[in-house]
C-alpha cells in the first residue's frame, strides 16, 4: 500500500473516531472540548496576565484580585 493512502485511511479513521467520540459524548450530556482558536487563546493570555499583574502587585494576595480571577477563569479553559 501507498504511503500516501495509508495516510489517508488514517487520517479518515481518526476523523471517524473523533465524530463518534463528540457523539457519545454529546449523548449523555457531557461536554466536547473542542481547541481554542487565535482570539480565544489571546483573550485567555491576557487575562492571565492581569490576574498574575495583580497578584505581583499585591503581594500574591488572591483576595485583591478576584476580579482577575474571574475573568481568568471565565476565558480560559480548564485543562
Amino acid at each position: 500500500m501507498a504511503a500516501g493512502r495509508k495516510l489517508f485511511i488514517t487520517t479518515q479513521a481518526s476523523i471517524i473516531k473523533d465524530v463518534f467520540w463528540e457523539k457519545f459524548c454529546l449523548s449523555r450530556g457531557l461536554a466536547v472540548m473542542t481547541a481554542p482558536n487565535a482570539e480565544e487563546r489571546k483573550a485567555c493570555w491576557n487575562a492571565r496576565d492581569h490576574l498574575w499583574k495583580c497578584l505581583d502587585d499585591n503581594y500574591d494576595k488572591a483576595e485583591s484580585c478576584q476580579k482577575f480571577q474571574r475573568e481568568f477563569e471565565a476565558n480560559c479553559p480548564a485543562q
